[in-house]
C-alpha cells in the first residue's frame, strides 16, 4: 500500500464529520482472544514468507481455507491469474508468468450465505515479495516476513470466524482474505490490490451494506487514525467504529484525528459501490523490512482490534 495527501480543508471536515458522539447500546460481552490470535500469527509466519507463486503461500493458503471450512457456512478459494510484465523483479526465471500469468487465490468464508444484509471483512494474507524498505540494502531483494502487514489482520478474522462459528451473527457475513496487494514495486501501482481487485469485479448485488478492511493492526505500538479515503466513503461507519472503541476502552488506539490517505485493498471496493472503512497504522518504522516479524506484533493490539470489530458485527447493520 501507499499514501497520498488530501487538501487539509477536506480532511478537517471529514474529521469533524466523524466526531459526533454515537447513541448505540453498549455491547455485549466479546468472545474474542486476542491472546489465541497472537498464536495463530506466529504459526502463520512460521510456514515462510507468503510470497504469491512460492511453496510457503501455497502451504499458507490450504492452510487458512482448510481453517475457513471448519468455521463459516461456506467457504473456498476464488483463483485468478495476473500477467507479470516482464520488467517485474519477480518475473527472473519465470516466463511463463509473462503469457499464462501467475496464479493467486483470494479465501472466502461466509455466515448465513442466504441473509440478504451483510458486511464484509477483508484483510490481504499475502507477503510483500521484496524488503524495499529496509535499512541493510544488501537484504532488500530478500521477502518480507509479514507479521504486521498482513498477517495481523488475517489472524484478527481467522479468530472472529471461531467467535462467529459459537454464536450465529444476526447479519450476514463475508470474510475475505486477498492474494496479491502486496505484488507490486515501488512505482507501479497497477500491480497492488490484485485480489481485491479480482473480488470486486465478480460482486454481485446486492451489495454488502459495509465494509472493513483490516491492514497493520498488530503493531506493539498501536495507533489508529481515521483514514482519509475511508471518510470520504463511509463517514458513518467510521464515526460507528470509532466510538464502539471508545465505550470499549480502546479510545487511546483508535485516534480522534485524521491520518495519511493510504493506497490500499479498500479502494476497489469502494469504486465498485461497497462503503469501506481501512483500519490501518500506518506508522510501523518495520513495514517492508525483514524485522516485520511477530516480535514486532502483540496480543493485546490484535485483542483490541478484534473486540471492536466484533462488537460491529454483535451490534448488526
Amino acid at each position: 500500500m501507499s499514501t497520498r495527501p488530501l487538501p487539509r480543508a477536506l480532511a478537517a471536515l471529514l474529521l469533524l464529520c466523524a466526531l459526533a458522539p454515537g447513541t448505540a447500546a453498549a455491547p455485549p460481552a466479546s468472545c474474542f482472544n486476542g491472546e489465541r490470535a497472537y498464536a495463530q500469527l506466529k504459526s502463520l509466519c512460521a510456514m515462510g514468507p507468503r510470497v504469491p507463486g512460492s511453496p510457503a503461500a501455497r502451504k499458507a493458503g490450504d492452510w487458512l481455507l482448510q481453517t475457513l471450512r471448519g468455521l463459516g457456512d461456506e467457504a473456498w478459494e476464488q483463483p485468478f491469474t495476473h500477467v507479470v510484465r516482464k520488467g517485474h523483479p519477480m518475473a527472473k526465471g519465470h516466463p511463463e508468468w509473462s503469457t499464462r500469468g501467475l496464479p493467486m487465490r483470494n479465501i472466502v468464508c461466509r455466515f448465513k450465505p442466504k441473509a440478504a444484509r451483510r458486511v464484509l471483512l477483508a484483510a490481504h494474507w499475502d507477503s510483500r515479495p521484496f524488503a524495499d524498505m529496509d535499512p541493510d540494502r544488501s537484504k532488500r531483494q530478500q521477502p518480507v516476513p509479514g507479521a504486521n502487514d498482513a498477517a495481523s489482520g488475517v489472524v484478527v478474522l481467522l479468530e472472529l470466524a471461531r467467535c462467529l462459528k459459537a454464536k450465529a451473527p444476526s447479519m450476514g457475513v463475508d470474510i475475505v482474505f486477498f492474494d496479491g496487494e502486496d505484488w507490486g514495486p515501488q512505482g507501479h501501482l497497477e500491480e497492488y490490490f490484485l485480489g481485491s481487485k479480482a473480488y470486486a469485479r465478480s460482486l454481485g448485488r446486492p451489495l454488502p451494506e459495509a465494509g472493513i478492511l483490516l491492514d497493520m493492526v498488530g503493531d506493539r505500538n498501536l495507533s489508529l487514525p481515521m483514514e482519509p479515503f475511508s471518510l470520504q466513503a463511509a463517514p458513518e461507519l467510521v464515526e460507528r467504529l470509532w466510538n464502539t472503541a471508545e465505550r470499549l476502552g480502546f479510545g487511546h488506539l483508535f485516534l480522534r484525528e485524521t491520518g495519511p490517505a493510504v493506497q490500499d485493498d479498500h479502494l476497489p471496493l469502494i469504486q465498485r459501490g461497497v462503503p469501506m472503512v481501512d483500519i490501518i497504522d500506518f506508522d510501523y518504522p518495520e513495514w517492508h523490512t525483514l524485522r516485520d516479524t511477530p516480535a514486532a506484533c502483540s496480543a493485546a493490539s490484535l485483542d483490541a482490534v478484534g473486540k471492536v470489530v466484533e462488537a460491529f458485527v454483535r451490534e448488526g447493520l
